[in-house]
């Protein structure tokens, strides 16, 4: 090449977009190298990033390709900005997805948290406290607190199954009856009419 060819002017040529030309919009010029410069063998791409066509001074990268070699295309992001802070290769494979909001609630309901009882320090899960807690409230009068305390220790079918083949209640099962005919009566039943 002669040194009139390496001297060629760079050309500068606006970038053709039918978006921005129909909206109205300026459209941005892009600096196109010459064809001289371009075979020179070293250059600057459209976005500033310097490449080379001189394989020989490059060095080798760990997947084995040099720097002329490496071809930008999909999976082969630029070498500029192949790993960010935010975008890493994933080291301990696929991330766990996150728990269901069962699991999370089931999670907790099976963990354990201290508490205090006659002033001894024990560890309840969280049914355990939860029951306290209901009967707390039924203590305090709260009919609903009650009715589920009721309705939860209500014989199961196979019990109620025992109790109709003759075996005699307990005094618990009779005062568990009695409470639940008195709610079911009503406060109108309270009152003497």
């Amino acid at each position: 090449m002669s040194a009139s060819q390496l001297q060629k002017p760079v050309t500068i040529r606006q970038r053709r977009d039918p978006r921005t030309q129909q909206a109205g919009l300026p459209v941005a010029p892009i600096k196109v190298e010459s064809e001289a410069r371009a075979g020179a063998g070293n250059g600057e791409t459209l976005d500033g990033h310097l490449w080379s066509l001189e394989t020989g001074s490059s060095t080798t990268r760990a997947d084995g390709t040099t720097a002329g070699e490496y071809k930008v295309g999909y999976g082969k992001p630029p070498l500029a900005t192949r790993f960010t802070s935010e975008n890493q290769p994933q080291r301990r494979g696929r991330k766990p997805k996150p728990k269901s909001t069962r699991e999370a609630e089931l999670a907790l309901m099976n963990a354990s948290y201290p508490s205090v009882e006659k002033g001894k320090p024990i560890t309840l899960n969280g049914h355990q406290l939860m029951a306290r807690a209901r009967f707390q409230k039924a203590l305090e009068g709260d009919l609903r607190a009650m009715a589920e305390i009721i309705r939860s220790t209500m014989p199961t079918p196979d019990e109620l199954d025992e109790i109709e083949k003759g075996r005699p209640l307990t005094e618990h099962e009779l005062n568990v009856w009695k409470t639940m005919i008195e709610i079911a009566r009503g406060p109108e039943a309270d009152n003497g009419n």
